[in-house]
């Protein structure tokens, strides 16, 4: 099977490209869900991708302006 169906924290962090405080954040504020199996906490590849889609789009002209505030300094 080359796509698992749930992701261990570790291995969610890792596909997700998060940190962990980031993904344990999100299950806390509930805008990830995460399943328990015994004593593992899973992470359904559905939920991960949904929550992932649901992250706000960068926006560009703001990046922009902070990197210039940055380089004035």
């Amino acid at each position: 099977m080359s796509d698992p169906l749930a992701f261990t924290i570790p291995q969610a962090i890792t596909t997700a490209g998060v940190r962990k405080t980031s993904l344990y954040a999100a299950i806390k504020r509930g805008d990830l869900r995460a399943k328990k199996s015994g004593r593992r906490t899973l992470i359904l590849r559905d939920d991960l991708r949904a929550w992932l889609e649901r992250l706000p789009a960068l926006d560009l002209k703001r990046a922009h302006r902070e990197t210039d505030l940055t380089a004035a300094k």
